[in-house]
């Protein structure tokens, strides 16, 4: 059985079938260093003690624990580490080993295991800087039960940052709520690997192009060995992966990595302006004809957002920007047709007290929205950790520190009502999963508290919470100035979305609503991009017709069902949500064409606009 770890090394079961086979990303990767235990050359004073290594001394790791180096035992060459189990954790590490930011790193390790029921056994990577502190340590899943046959354990691949210099491994044993005290582990052909590094990203910074305007790809490969023929395959596909451009380029190791380019290993592919439409850029990294790394980004060409419009549609960042600066995020908003966003503030917050940079950027991105007419829900979700730590042991949700005395969480929350209650009017106890508030006998004088305090310097602040669409709803005097969000995981159809809202429509609260395309599979069968636009379509305008006051995508970086990719680059569901929440928001609903042959349709009023939204089940004229 091999299970996952947490950073903490507490451990989880996770039983997987069969050992994980090595994939082509350690098939590729260039041999950096090889450890084996071989008595030749890692044993050469025959102490049966691997050269160079540290053990781990001190509370809880005893050095009554034997460990030595087995002749008998192997999966590479002839000898292995060998660990009895005692009722004790073990942990050594190997020797510094150097390692720079132009490639990234794989690492491959063998444990075989008897007797390891409650215990587990894994392998880690420590990254050092020039001091050698530790900056950071990845762990791989960790192997329990019994592994007569060598069990295959990865990690990476992993990219150094900037201010690593070595690198060191680690061979562990860690312990379960129970320990064993019998068995032995053997930790063997311990690969590091060294892959090279390519980026790819649009010449303007951004994914979104307006339809004059030039293609312009930048590839960057870095990190090539001396050894082989490299060339940077680059192909250009639209939203149905029909092939519409491509390029061959040579690389040379020197190129990659000459001081004399500017910058260096760069290559540029300028193309002539697209269509209007979702586009995706396929780049294969190819040595001695066989394809190295791949890698691929995407962008959109479509017309500037119309300036000034207000709307109910909306973006919900759950777990905050991702890689994304503030203002960024901000610009990528504007061009997706959306007037709200939620945020996680309250960490941020704190933590912005201290920083006169981070306040700088605060304001500009609140600046930014302002300009677009985009409004910031502040997510109270994420409190400090010291806040958190008080009520570990019985949480239960946000709710746990909000219906506790004024004195336990305002404190934690001050900066941010000083710096931000003026501007941001929205905040929101609980991320879009914590349903503490459901029920909660208490709710209306908690909501009242927190929105006495933000009051006392903004104006007016509306507070709400996440709650379940099957749970009666609190009585309208008892939750003004309130608001609701109502959806998440998992997601529900458009067909129960308007049942739900049209069962609630005369309760008088604000319904924030979350919508989310479908993802890309579904019990094993893909999803084609057209059947989960449509989807998405149907849940956006399920959610108009049935009187929501905001609809939110959950969790755009999702992933599996998100409208952004990590970066910041559009999904193939950016474009059917940004043509959805462009043409629907501020209309209001008229009624129905009788069409002829019976398509289901809604007709909207927006100015001087008339938008009509038709679908069917089948292709209809």
């Amino acid at each position: 059985m091999i299970v996952g770890t947490l950073a903490a090394i507490h451990l989880m079961a996770i039983c997987l079938a069969a050992t994980p086979q090595a994939d082509k990303t350690f098939d590729n990767a260039s041999e950096v260093w090889r450890f084996s235990f071989e008595t030749e050359s890692e044993d050469k004073n025959y102490d049966l003690q691997p050269d160079n290594w540290t053990r781990r001394r001190g509370p809880g790791f005893p050095p009554y624990v034997r460990a030595l180096i087995d002749r008998t035992t192997a999966s590479h060459g002839e000898n292995s580490l060998m660990v009895e189990l005692n009722g004790a954790q073990f942990a050594s590490y190997s020797p510094l080993r150097e390692v720079d930011g132009e490639h990234s790193y794989v690492l491959r390790g063998k444990i075989r295991s008897i007797g390891l029921n409650n215990d587990a056994a894994m392998i880690s990577v420590s990254l050092l800087d020039a001091t050698r502190r530790r900056v950071e340590r990845r762990l791989s899943l960790a192997v329990t039960g019994r592994h007569e046959n060598w069990a295959t354990v990865e990690i990476g691949p992993f990219r150094p940052g900037a201010d690593v210099r070595f690198l060191v491994v680690g061979c562990h044993i860690a312990q379960g709520e129970r320990t064993d005290v019998r068995g032995q582990v053997w930790f063997d052909d311990l690969w590091l690997g060294s892959v090279p590094l390519l980026d790819l990203s649009q010449g303007s910074g951004l994914h979104f192009l307006q339809p004059n305007e030039p293609v312009k790809i930048v590839a960057h490969a870095r990190g090539l060995s001396n050894k082989g023929d490299h060339r940077l395959h680059l192909r250009l596909v639209n939203n149905t992966g029909e092939l519409l451009e491509k390029d061959d380029f040579p690389l040379s190791a020197s190129a990659a990595t000459s001081a004399e380019a500017e910058p260096p290993g760069e290559i540029k592919w300028n193309l002539d302006p697209c269509q209007k439409g979702f586009y995706r850029v396929h780049a294969d990294l190819i040595r001695d004809g066989v394809t190295i790394l791949a890698k691929q980004t995407s962008f959109v060409v479509m017309e500037s957002v119309p300036g000034g419009a207000t709307g109910e549609f909306g973006w919900s960042f759950a777990n905050g920007p991702g890689q994304l600066e503030l203002t960024d995020l901000a610009e990528i908003a504007t061009r997706g047709g959306v007037n709200w966003l939620k945020l996680p503030l309250w960490s941020a917050g704190y933590a912005e007290n201290k920083s006169d940079l981070s306040t700088s950027k605060m304001t500009l991105f609140l600046d930014q929205l302002d300009e677009n007419r985009i409004a910031l829900v502040g997510l109270l979700s994420d409190p400090p950790a010291q806040l958190v730590d008080k009520y570990a042991k019985n949480w239960g949700g946000i709710s746990k520190i909000f219906t506790m005395p004024r004195d336990d969480w305002y404190p934690s929350l001050e900066p941010i009502i000083a710096r931000h209650s003026f501007r941001i009017r929205h905040w929101q106890l609980g991320a879009e999963t914590d349903d503490s508030f459901v029920g909660l006998a208490v709710l209306p004088q908690t909501l009242a508290a927190v929105k006495n305090e933000f009051d006392r310097i903004g104006h007016d602040a509306q507070i709400g919470v996440h709650w379940k669409w099957e749970h009666p709803f609190p009585s309208r005097e008892s939750t003004a100035n309130s608001f609701f969000s109502l959806g998440g995981n998992p997601p529900i159809d458009d067909v129960k979305l308007r049942e739900y809202l049209d069962r609630t429509r005369s309760s008088g609260v604000a319904r924030w609503v979350l919508v989310s395309p479908l993802p890309r599979t579904e019990k094993g069968t893909e999803i084609s991009a057209p059947h989960r636009a449509a989807d998405l379509a149907r849940q956006m305008l399920a959610a108009k017709l049935g009187g929501a006051t905001a609809i939110f995508a959950a969790n755009p970086f999702d992933p599996d069902r998100g409208l952004l990719n990590a970066d910041g680059s559009p999904t193939e569901m950016f474009l059917p949500w940004r043509t959805v929440a462009m043409a629907l928001r501020g209309a209001k609903y008229l009624g129905q064409f009788e069409l002829p042959n019976r398509s289901p349709n809604a007709v909207f009023e927006r100015g001087s606009e008339i938008i009509l939204v038709v679908w069917n089940s089948a292709p209809t004229t």
